[in-house]
């Protein structure tokens, strides 16, 4: 399966898709001499990002992302480097369009807004953990839920007197002090 790839001034090459997402990146920055360190993306005729620089597995075949016999621009993914947040995406062409210009500048936008609320996921997530650890979220220290293999019933243990309590091994219905 092949793609066709414009570049620059009305220039254009074939690119095999039968292959991980990783190498038909790494072979589209190297046929246009590209840094290796550049963020790129490919974008439809009409400015439709496909998004292959977020995927989480580039070992992802490329066929199954990009249709056979499109055709696609190639995008320079600009980022702000100490935040990383996304600043613009440009196509790779002399003279885009104005459409797909404006096109790509609203998707940096949604791009833009999707890492801030996922970065304040992350940030709420993290808080959430170490307030857990400092125990100072209430309860955090004097009980915890475990879910139990036998009846999948939670069990609550209460984590200040555990080690003032005997253990007790279970075998079978019997049980036995140790």
């Amino acid at each position: 399966m092949f793609i066709c790839i414009k570049h620059g001034d009305r220039e254009q090459f074939l690119a095999n898709t039968c292959c991980p997402l990783i190498l038909l990146l790494q072979y589209l920055k190297h046929k246009l001499e590209l840094p290796k360190t550049d963020l790129i993306d490919l974008c439809d005729e009409k400015g439709i990002l496909k998004l292959l620089f977020l995927y989480r597995n580039p070992l992802e075949s490329a066929s199954r992302l990009l249709y056979a016999r499109g055709t696609y621009i190639v995008c320079r993914v600009n980022q702000n480097k100490p935040v990383r947040g996304y600043t613009s995406i440009t196509p790779i062409l002399t003279s885009p369009e104005t459409e797909m210009q404006e096109l790509l500048q609203a998707q940096v936008g949604n791009l833009e807004k999707a890492r801030l609320k996922q970065h304040q996921a992350r940030v709420q997530e993290e808080r959430r953990l170490q307030l857990a650890s400092d125990g100072a979220m209430p309860g955090a220290q004097s009980s915890s839920a475990v879910k139990g293999k036998a009846g999948g019933k939670a069990v609550h243990v209460n984590l200040e007197t555990l080690d003032e309590e005997p253990l007790r091994k279970t075998v079978g219905k019997k049980s036995l002090k140790g």
